[in-house]
């Protein structure tokens, strides 16, 4: 049940010499075993996401994949899967950058979220745990750049949020979960967040530069307690 490609290189040459294109039409590589690494890879054009997990997967390391102009998200991770994104992109997909489910622990390392036009440019749900280092996240829309629903967790480090030209939504979409932003940069957003009084969200913003915003850069209903937000340094 598993499609495979299966090719043999030509005397002489390295695996870095070959260039390999095939179509699909479903996800381009989706990774349901363990200790895999892909790297190098570039999926557009997919009737779905570019690069998933699926099942229990851990250790899964994707290096330097680009995932342009794909119907789906650009990464997606499943169920309970472990996996890091190092170097990679997503832009343009027709959904988000990359949108993880379940109960994943993903961690991303300098990384872009570009100009995706469906859901947030970064979009955690259920349980996921999350962790975006160094990362760019920019001009997706319309709509928030991040999505941080249900309970899900998500840390930011040294990361670069802007907005997208007269996109009226704030950086941040919060439900129930925790976001943390430590040393980050956020430009050319309307303001950060709105902090609705039914939800139990909680937000931290430590070190970090905010320019270019509405005043206050961070709305909450008059029942928000004070124990929800942390801000300090910026």
């Amino acid at each position: 049940w598993r499609k495979k490609a299966v090719f043999h290189i030509s005397s002489g040459k390295k695996i870095a010499d070959v260039k390999v294109e095939m179509p699909v039409h479903g996800t381009s590589i989706d990774v349901q075993t363990d200790y895999v690494v892909v790297q190098n890879f570039r999926s557009m054009l997919s009737w779905n996401d570019g690069f998933d997990t699926h099942g229990r997967a851990k250790g899964i390391v994707f290096k330097n994949c680009l995932s342009t102009g794909n119907c789906g998200q650009g990464f997606s991770s499943h169920d309970h899967c472990s996996a890091t994104y190092e170097d990679c992109l997503a832009e343009g997909c027709a959904s988000s950058g990359s949108c993880d489910v379940n109960y994943c622990m993903i961690a991303y390392r300098n990384c872009v979220f570009s100009q995706n036009t469906f859901e947030a440019g970064v979009y955690a749900l259920e349980a996921t745990q999350h962790i975006y280092e160094n990362c760019l996240i920019v001009a997706n829309g319309p709509f928030e750049q991040i999505w941080a629903l249900q309970n899900s967790s998500m840390t930011f480090v040294n990361c670069v949020i802007i907005g997208q030209k007269n996109n009226p939504n704030p950086a941040l979409r919060l439900e129930n979960g925790s976001v943390t932003f430590n040393q980050c940069t956020f430009v050319d957003v309307p303001f950060l967040a709105y902090m609705p009084e039914k939800s139990l969200g909680k937000i931290r913003i430590m070190n970090s530069i905010i320019a270019g915003t509405e005043k206050p850069f961070l709305k909450m209903a008059a029942g928000v307690k004070a124990d929800r937000v942390t801000l300090s340094n910026n």
